[in-house]
């Protein structure tokens, strides 16, 4: 267990925010009755978020933790690094062109 209620009898109430007291992001939801994170963070939310979890006892007494939620990137599509300059075919002509790869790169 996480924390431990020393008075009998007593139980915990538990919340959850950012570390610095502010709401978790709209794609982390905390279900305090089974103590449990859920969340789908999409590309934009890539990065490090810290959470505060807090339990409160019946006369208001409270404890917290803080830990760290890395959330890393998975995949993200190609982008257009340098334009193609338009191409020029002749009639009756093998047209040949081959792209450099510094036109395509991933960033990541």
């Amino acid at each position: 267990d996480t924390f431990l209620e020393i008075d009998a009898g007593d139980s915990l109430i538990y919340t959850a925010t950012l570390a610095d007291d502010n709401h978790l992001p709209a794609w982390l939801y905390f279900n305090a009755s089974n103590r449990s994170f859920v969340g789908t963070p999409l590309n934009e939310d890539v990065g490090m978020i810290s959470v505060k979890l807090s339990a409160t006892d019946q006369s208001l007494a409270t404890v917290y933790d803080i830990f760290t939620i890395t959330i890393h990137n998975t995949n993200d599509a190609p982008t257009l690094e340098n334009e193609i300059p338009d191409q020029v075919a002749y009639e009756a002509s093998v047209f040949d062109f081959t792209f450099d790869e510094n036109h395509l790169k991933i960033l990541i």
